[in-house]
C-alpha cells in the first residue's frame, strides 16, 4: 500500500528533520506547513494544528497595537495568507471533526485564491464559481502533499476537491 511506504523510519526521520528546521528558523512558513502535513499524516493532530496556525500567523498582517486579542479578524484579512495554508488547516480541522471551522478555512482559501488572481490582473470572468475555486485550491494542496510524499493527506485533499 502506498500509504505504508512513508510510515516508520522514513516518517520519523522526516519529522526529526522538519522539527530541526522549524527550531532553527521558526519564521520559515514552508517548513511549518510541511512539518504540519507530516504530523497530520502521522495522526498527530494537535501538533499539526500548532504548525499550520504558526504558518498562518506568519502570513497575517501584524495586529494594531490598540486592537484586542480576542477581536475577530475580518474576512479579507483572513484571506491574505497563502490559500495552501488555509487549505491545510482545513484538512486538519476536518480530520478532527471540526467541520464548521474547516469550512471557514476553506472559504478563506477560496477568497485568498480569488484575491491573488485579481491582484495578478486576471479578468473577473476567470474567477469562476466558489465551488470551482475550492476545487482548485484543494488540487494545489494535493500537489503539495504528493510532492511531500504524503499520500494519505493527498487523498483527503483530493476528496475535498470533489
Amino acid at each position: 500500500d502506498a500509504d505504508e511506504s512513508f510510515k516508520g523510519p522514513m516518517q520519523s526521520k522526516a519529522e526529526q528533520c522538519l522539527a530541526n528546521a522549524v527550531r532553527e528558523d521558526p519564521s520559515n512558513g514552508s517548513a511549518l506547513r510541511l512539518y504540519g502535513a507530516v504530523l497530520l499524516e502521522a495522526g498527530k493532530f494537535e501538533k499539526s494544528e500548532v504548525m499550520f496556525r504558526a504558518a498562518l500567523a506568519l502570513e497575517l498582517p501584524a495586529a494594531e497595537p490598540d486592537s484586542k486579542a480576542e477581536q475577530e479578524l475580518a474576512d479579507d484579512v483572513l484571506a491574505e495568507p497563502l490559500p495552501l495554508s488555509n487549505t491545510l488547516l482545513c484538512l486538519q480541522l476536518m480530520a478532527t471533526g471540526q467541520h464548521t471551522p474547516a469550512r471557514a478555512c476553506l472559504s478563506a482559501a477560496v477568497k485568498g485564491h480569488q484575491q491573488r488572481l485579481l491582484k495578478n490582473g486576471a479578468p473577473l470572468d476567470v474567477l469562476g464559481k466558489p465551488k470551482r475555486t475550492a476545487g482548485a485550491v484543494a488540487l494545489d494542496a494535493v500537489e503539495f502533499l504528493v510532492e511531500g510524499c504524503l499520500p494519505g493527506m493527498a487523498r483527503r485533499a483530493l476528496e475535498l476537491s470533489e
